[in-house]
């Protein structure tokens, strides 16, 4: 359906409180202008100029009133009598006095006329005004349908609630098109209904700038004497904000239902006068009934109570009903319907009086406290626990104010009373030196994470002395789990801290003699598996302390194979208890692939039970101290064969120095016994008896001497595969460990991946030593402070089935006639030694089937070189 819309022309009309010169002026002009058109325009005739003048009075008296429209019509027949008045006019008076006197007589009856019309108009305006105003106020648009000309009038309040701008063309489309699509079928069809005489009165929902808006139509159909329709006269009635609350008080109402229910708050209503009350159903499932059994009476309130509590509390509600208390509050106990009692908060107010004050209706909520009885049980529990505590229990508001100290707390740090220590600022309970960590540090920390724990000091307030304490501080939380407070449980280990004092020191003192001691600590739980090894521990064979974990395999696999096995029984051995003490010696390998000796010293710790529960000790390092023992039994067995080897030498020199006389005597008496049988003799049987038996004895003592010698000489050597670099290597540590080498210093030049010869170590490292002691003996007697004593290894240069060892020293050497006397027995450069060195090193090479040379320097010093064969 199409509906027409027309609207009414207005016309402007100027009040009464216009400046009365504009008015006047005006009018004068109104007058003038019909004046000059009278006079200019000829064909308005003389007839015609009254009628112009009554259009001046007439307008005059529309814009302004009837003042303005009587100076209007003053001036009109001033004007109009002005040529009568002129000399020469051929004006007739009677026709100009009958002129003046109808301008006058329509004059006043157009005035009045006029006058009366601008009224109406005026007071219809303003009613319209107002009109609209009230429709602004009451967010109410009216409109008005003609059934006949299908004529559609909007007011202004109208086209503000639909937000259509006056002026355009509606339709029952796009009237149809604000209305919400939801609600667009049932607002068509009431409107259709509307339209056939059924009551038109709904509410629907408007879609104005993407905003819904609630609307309220209502509308009326006008019937003409025959029954037809005339007009449909209407309102629409913006209800948005109507709505609004009706939904915020359903929420709330809502809210408050669920809060009822959520928070098990039964209600109740009571007509005091009567007696009859009404309970919710929370009040009544509160003890176990349904709404219909409880009496819809006061009394079944008060048969429900404890007899203990009935005193109390009707006592309570007296009070408030007689006005002596804002509120009623009790708190009693009530029966259940299973014989149960329960504990709830009653709380109500009158809200309705007689005009003498007396109750008329009351209204209030019962809360179950069962459980906030049985909590304050509880807290009633803990302050007798914290009353009889013999730990420092204080509580504190959020400014650090105390609310709560425990007997034992005051008596810890010397308060007399509750109010002193509620009087006192709680960073006052420290000791002073630490006030400013705990108000700057500590505790604002705590109240960001909840808690904390620390060891700090108190201090007593009498004596001022420092109290030890593990202060441990936690929230106190309301219901709601909002922090109100901070709770400490501080107990006193003052006695704990001195006596840790003292274990420090003693523990400082045990660090010391450990770390002077190089001594490595280990232990091994023996319930968890977990082993300690301290850092000491790991340097000890090579390793950082992130590079080997702490597992008692990590000890095992290092072991010696050829001590495993012995170690570890002793180990069983001590776990089992077969040991008195478990102390021994082993090797561990090092990271460099090298062995340690290591000393060791344990013990066993047993639990309660008696039963072994740790094996701990500690580890030495007597790598240096075994290293040195054993250079010890070598130079004693290089000493031992030098020494053998001095003898053999010595005998030897001497059997030689003693062998040619001998031999000459025998010589001797050879020719003698032949010239006696040649020339002749006396007694020649007697002499050739006593010469025979002299060379037979002489014979004999050579015999003798070279069965001595060969005696002497006969000396087994063994033999085995020797790599010489480390015979190298154990010689420079015993010429570093009995010499000392000062700024001399010992080089190595060795050959890489030479093979082993075939030798007995001892003695070659003997010859080593014996050279090493005779270069460095030639530097320090030429009065040299420092120099270099080099050692090669390689291959002989003329026969590779031989290596080669050359000891280089930068002494000044030896003359060259004295060159191969050097290696004669007894023959010495130096001012001390027997001279048997040189020849026994030689002997000694000779012996594996070697060969030992000097060779004079080109620089300075000599080069002792010998050769030995390496191993088939």
């Amino acid at each position: 359906m199409q509906t027409e819309f027309k609207i009414e022309p207005n016309v402007l009309l100027l009040n009464s409180s216009s400046p009365p010169l504009f008015k006047y002026g005006v009018s004068v002009l109104l007058v003038a202008i019909a004046a000059l058109a009278a006079k200019y325009i000829q064909v308005i005739g003389e007839e015609g100029r009254g009628f112009l003048f009554l259009l001046a009075v007439f307008h005059a008296t529309l814009l302004f009133g009837r003042a303005p429209g009587y100076c209007a019509a003053i001036l009109s027949l001033l004007v109009l009598n002005v040529p009568v008045l002129l000399p020469g006019g051929n004006y007739r008076l009677h026709d100009t006095f009958i002129l003046s006197a109808v301008l006058a007589l329509a004059s006043g009856i157009l005035i009045c006329a006029t006058a009366s019309h601008r009224k109406l108009t005026l007071a219809l305006w303003e009613s319209r005004k107002d009109l609209n105003h009230a429709q602004a106020i009451g967010q109410i648009g009216s409109w008005v349908l003609n059934m006949q000309t299908n004529e559609l009038h909007w007011s202004e309040q109208n086209h503000l609630i639909f937000g259509i701008p006056k002026g355009t063309p509606l339709n029952y489309a796009i009237y149809l098109s604000c209305v919400h699509p939801e609600d667009r079928e049932y607002v068509d069809r009431k409107w259709r209904a509307g339209l056939r005489g059924e009551p038109y009165d709904i509410e629907h929902r408007l879609i104005v700038a993407e905003k819904i808006k609630w609307l309220r139509a209502r509308a009326e159909l006008q019937l003409d004497g025959k029954g037809r329709p005339l007009r449909w006269f209407g309102t629409a009635q913006d209800i948005t904000e109507r709505k609004q609350a009706e939904t915020a008080l359903a929420a709330s109402e809502e809210r408050l239902l669920l809060i009822l229910r959520s928070a098990e708050l039964g209600s109740w209503h009571w007509n005091v006068q009567t007696g009859s009350a009404d309970f919710n159903d929370l009040w009544a499932s509160m003890l176990g009934y349904r709404p219909d059994q409880i009496e819809p009476h006061i009394s079944a309130w008060e048969k429900r109570i404890h007899p203990d509590d009935l005193p109390q509390a009707t006592a309570a509600l007296a009070k408030h009903l007689n006005g002596q208390t804002p509120l009623y509050r009790s708190e009693h106990r009530l029966q259940k319907k299973n014989g149960d009692w329960i504990w709830v908060l009653n709380c109500g107010q009158v809200y309705q009086r007689d005009t003498q004050g007396a109750p008329l209706m009351a209204a209030g909520v019962n809360i179950d406290i069962s459980s906030c009885k049985k909590n304050e049980e509880e807290r009633q529990k803990f302050v007798m626990l914290a009353d009889n505590s013999k730990e420092f229990i204080g509580m504190c508001d959020m400014n650090l104010m105390p609310f709560y100290v425990n007997p034992a707390g005051m008596q810890m740090v010397g308060l007399d009373s509750l109010g002193q220590a509620l009087q006192t600022p709680v960073q006052q309970f420290f000791f002073p030196e630490d006030q400013d960590y705990i108000t700057e540090s500590f505790l604002p920390r705590v109240i960001r994470e909840g808690n904390g724990e620390m060891e700090i000091r108190f201090r007593h307030f009498k004596s001022g002395a420092a109290l030890w304490v593990i202060y441990n501080v936690f929230y106190i939380k309301d219901l709601k789990g909002a922090p109100i407070g901070l709770a400490t449980v501080s107990r006193d280990i003052t006695a704990r801290k001195l006596a840790e004092d003292a274990h420090r020191k003693i523990s400082r003192h045990l660090k010391l003699a450990v770390e002077a001691a190089a001594a490595a600590l280990w232990d091994r739980d023996l319930s968890t598996g977990s082993v300690y090894f301290s850092l000491e521990w790991k340097r000890q064979i090579g390793y950082r302390p992130d590079e080997l974990p702490n597992h008692w395999e990590e000890w095992e696999k290092r072991l010696h194979p050829d001590d495993r096995e012995h170690v570890l029984a002793m180990t069983r051995d001590c776990l089992e208890q077969r040991l008195p003490t478990y102390e021994f010696e082993y090797r561990l390998c090092h990271k460099n692939g090298s062995y340690r000796w290591i000393h060791t010293r344990g013990a066993l710790l047993y639990d309660s039970k008696g039963q072994p529960c740790r094996l701990l000790g500690l580890n030495l390092d007597i790598t240096g101290y075994k290293k040195a023992v054993e250079l010890n039994e070598r130079r004693n067995k290089m000493d031992e064969a030098t020494r053998h080897q001095i003898a053999i030498q010595t005998a030897a020199a001497f059997v030689h120095e003693i062998n040619q006389p001998l031999m000459a005597v025998a010589s001797y008496t050879d020719i003698a016994l032949h010239l006696v049988e040649e020339v002749g003799n006396p007694n020649p049987e007697q002499l050739a008896l006593v010469l025979n038996k002299s060379s037979e004895q002489l014979e004999r003592a050579g015999q003798i001497i070279r069965q001595l010698m060969n005696m002497l000489q006969k000396d087994e050597i063994t033999s085995e595969p020797v790599v010489l670099d480390d015979v190298v290597h154990e010689a420079c540590d015993i010429i570093r460990a009995e010499s000392n080498l000062g700024d001399f210093n010992i080089e190595l030049c060795l050959a890489p991946q030479l093979p082993p010869v075939q030798a007995n170590p001892l003695q070659v490292e003997k010859v080593l030593v014996n050279l090493l002691r005779n270069g460095l003996d030639a530097m320090q007697e030429a009065g040299m402070d420092s120099g270099s004593l080099t050692i090669t290894t390689g291959v002989a240069d003329d026969d590779e089935t031989m290596a080669r060892v050359t000891v280089h020293d930068s002494g000044r050497g030896v003359d060259p006639e004295k060159l191969n006397a050097i290696f004669q027995p007894f023959f010495s450069t130096k001012s001390k030694g027997l001279g048997m060195g040189l020849a026994i090193s030689r002997a000694l090479i000779e012996a594996h089937g070697g060969k030992l040379w000097a060779e004079q320097s080109k620089g300075s010093g000599l080069f002792f070189h010998f050769n030995l064969p390496f191993k088939p």
